[in-house]
């Protein structure tokens, strides 16, 4: 992806689209393959050095 460019990621539930995304923020590690974000290797990257924000449907830390 580019700058400005917008990715939509769609598919049958249980297809991983979550856990795409909970790897590409750091909540969750992959069991192979490499993840980069801007060419860099992202796998010793905590996530709030990522430069990365998500929203989560439900509310997970207050009801």
């Amino acid at each position: 992806m580019r700058d400005g460019e917008f990715l939509t990621l769609l598919g049958a539930s249980g297809s991983g689209k979550t856990t795409c995304l909970m790897m590409l923020v750091g909540f969750e590690a992959p069991t192979s393959g490499t993840l980069r974000i801007r060419g860099r290797s992202v796998h010793d990257l905590p996530p709030r050095k990522r430069g990365i924000g998500v929203v989560f449907q439900n509310c997970a830390l207050f009801p």
